[in-house]
Order: C-alpha cells, then sequence, then structure tokens
C-alpha cells in the first residue's frame, strides 16, 4: 500500500508556474514524476505539462500491472522518449517555442520495486530510517565541476551557474536518460522534487522535515520552508510512502 502526497507552488517572485507534476496508478503500480521547464515566455511551462502528460498517459495506457522490472523500465523508456519526441517537436514547429525543454525525474513502483527515469536536475530521495539518500545525480555545470573536484559539494548549491543543465528533455531529437531499480522496503519514503526546494534547502533541512513533520502536511511544510527563503523559483513536492502490503 502506497500513501501519496503531490503539490506545486508558483513560489514568491515568477509570474507563472513552470513545474509541472504527475502522480497516478493502478493494479499493482504507481507513476510519480516532476518536470520543471525552460525557456522565454511561457515555453518552459509548455514544456513542463507536455512531457508530464505524455510521460503519464504513455505509461498509464500501457498499464505496468503484472510487469517485471526490466519491462517496466522499457516501458519508462519509451514513455521519456515519447515526450522528448513532442516537447522536441512543439519547439521546432511554434517560433515562440524554440528553445524550450524540460527536466524530468519519473519513478514507477510496481510491487516492491521501483524504476527511475532521470534528466536534468530535479531529484529523488529516499528516506529510510534515519537516513536520506539521494538517488539521482544532476545534470547541471556545477555538478560536472563537484564530480571533476573543482567545487565542493556543499558550495553547489550557492554556485552563480547552479541553474545551467547539461542535459534536458526536449532539447534535442535524442536523449540520453539515465535509470536506476531499487528495491523498496515498508516504511521507505520517497521524495521527488524540482530544484526550487532541493536548490534552497540542503539535504539535512529535508530530513529532518521529513522525519519530523506528519507526513500529510510534509509537502506543504517543505514548500513553506521554500518560499520563507525567498520563494525563487517554482516548487513542486512529491511525497510516497510505501506501507506494509507493498
Amino acid at each position: 500500500m502506497l500513501k501519496t502526497w503531490a503539490q506545486t507552488d508558483v513560489g514568491r517572485v515568477r509570474a507563472n508556474n513552470e513545474d509541472a507534476f504527475w502522480e497516478g496508478g493502478g493494479r499493482d503500480w504507481y507513476l510519480a514524476l516532476v518536470a520543471d521547464g525552460m525557456g522565454g515566455h511561457q515555453a518552459g511551462e509548455v514544456a513542463s505539462r507536455v512531457a508530464a502528460e505524455v510521460i503519464g498517459r504513455t505509461v498509464e495506457s500501457a498499464d505496468p500491472a503484472g510487469k517485471d522490472g526490466p519491462a517496466c523500465r522499457a516501458l519508462l523508456l519509451k514513455a521519456v522518449a515519447r515526450a522528448n519526441d513532442e516537447v522536441y517537436r512543439l519547439a521546432q514547429k511554434e517560433p515562440g517555442l524554440a528553445g524550450m525543454g524540460t527536466t524530468v525525474t519519473a519513478a514507477l513502483i510496481h510491487g516492491r520495486e521501483m524504476e527511475l527515469a532521470h534528466v536534468g536536475d530535479s531529484r529523488a530521495y529516499r528516506l529510510r530510517g534515519e537516513r536520506l539518500e539521494l538517488l539521482t545525480e544532476d545534470h547541471s555545470l556545477v555538478q560536472e565541476l563537484v564530480n571533476q573536484g573543482s567545487l565542493a559539494p556543499g558550495e553547489a548549491r550557492f554556485h552563480p551557474q547552479r541553474h545551467i543543465l547539461t542535459r534536458a528533455l526536449g532539447t534535442g531529437p535524442v536523449l540520453k536518460v539515465d535509470t536506476r531499480h531499487e528495491e523498496l522496503r515498508p516504511g521507505d519514503v520517497l521524495l521527488l522534487c524540482t530544484d526550487g526546494l532541493s536548490g534552497t534547502l540542503s539535504d539535512a533541512e529535508l530530513l529532518e522535515t521529513l522525519r519530523n513533520t506528519p507526513r500529510a502536511q510534509a509537502g506543504a511544510e517543505l514548500i513553506r520552508l521554500a518560499n520563507s527563503r525567498g520563494g525563487r523559483d517554482n516548487v513542486t513536492v512529491v511525497i510516497v510512502e510505501v506501507g506494509a502490503a507493498v
């Protein structure tokens, strides 16, 4: 059994919300994703919404019930590829949407297993016991600097070029997607979020909030904390709690 909460907020500065999310499921499966769009005018808003809808509808129509890990992973990758094709097609077709793209971090849960697909700098975390683990790696310039040893991990959140992505959905005809398989345990809590949250709060603050806030209020509390720091970006949060019957 899964308990889920999802919320998005425009923040305190921006006029439009370029974030989007999808969450839903069927018998023995559940899909959650967050997307953070980029592009001039309202193009980022279009990119994230289209990506979320295409991925969600593709998985939903295929019905992952009864599929094993490799089949679910293949389905999720197929859905992300379709979303990339559609966002890229729209960007080529409509001059006002040229150059748009979006991050995507998606989790497809089937039974006690989870498949992750990830592009960009939105994130997936897992709280297991007292430990919060980051399950994704940002596709960003600052992350490359961290990997090279040129930048300390603690400095990445405040780096002036932290928003420069090295990979995004919809910006080209071919997309490289990171995947990860995880076995879930009862009591695990998954957090999917855009960088309006992870770029504002530290991992220690995320951990403290998830541990000390009633689960049904944790998403709203995380958004409140991000907005209390200035709310300079849109914030989207999906929280999934794994129950004993999964």
